[in-house]
C-alpha cells in the first residue's frame, strides 16, 4: 500500500444509509472519553465520545454486523479493533495531538460518517478532509492526528485496525 489512499463513495448508498442511520440516532451508545488519546493532554476541545464495536479479536457491540460491508470492502483478514469516533464540534479548529492506534505495522480504515470540516493529518503534515462515505487507508502505527470541525455539531468515523 502506498503512504496511503482515499476511497469517495467507498459503500453502495443503501450500505451507507444504514450506517448513518445508525451512528447518529439519537438513542445509539455513545461513551465519553476525556482525551483523544494516551498522548494527548486533558483539555476541554480533546474531549471525544466512542463506541467500541470490536476488540480483543472479538465483536464487542451488537451493531458488529452492520459493519460488514466496511470489511468484506477492505477485505480485512483478521480485526484487532474497530471503534465509532464522535468528536464534538468546537468554536476553533482543534488538533487533538499525534498519536500511533498500535506501535506495530499494520492496516488502518478511518470512514467518514458525515462530511465537515474536520481532517486528519498524516505525520507528513497531508491533511484528509471528513467527507461523508469517504475511506482513508494508511498505517495507524505511523503518527497522525485528528481535527474537530466547526461547521457540524459534530465529526463522526468509524476507525478500524486490521491484517
Amino acid at each position: 500500500m502506498t503512504e496511503h489512499e482515499v476511497i469517495d463513495n467507498f459503500l453502495s448508498d443503501d450500505e451507507f444509509y444504514q450506517l448513518e442511520k445508525m451512528f447518529t440516532s439519537k438513542v445509539f451508545p455513545w461513551f465519553y472519553e476525556p482525551a483523544v488519546s494516551a498522548e494527548s493532554k486533558v483539555d476541554k476541545n480533546n474531549i471525544y465520545m466512542y463506541h467500541l464495536i470490536y476488540q480483543d479479536w472479538c465483536p464487542n457491540s451488537p451493531q458488529f454486523n452492520l459493519l460488514l460491508p466496511l470489511l468484506t470492502r477492505l477485505g480485512a483478514k483478521a480485526i484487532s479493533r474497530i471503534k465509532a469516533n464522535f468528536y464534538p464540534g468546537t468554536p476553533t479548529q482543534f488538533e487533538h495531538g499525534m498519536h500511533r492506534d498500535y506501535k506495530f505495522p499494520h492496516k488502518g480504515g478511518l470512514f467518514s460518517i458525515n462530511t465537515n470540516n474536520g481532517y486528519t493529518k498524516l505525520e507528513d503534515g497531508t491533511k484528509i478532509k471528513s467527507v461523508a462515505n469517504r475511506m482513508l487507508l494508511f498505517d495507524p502505527s505511523k503518527p497522525h492526528t485528528s481535527a474537530t470541525c466547526t461547521d457540524a455539531n459534530a465529526r463522526i468515523n468509524i476507525n478500524i485496525n486490521y491484517f
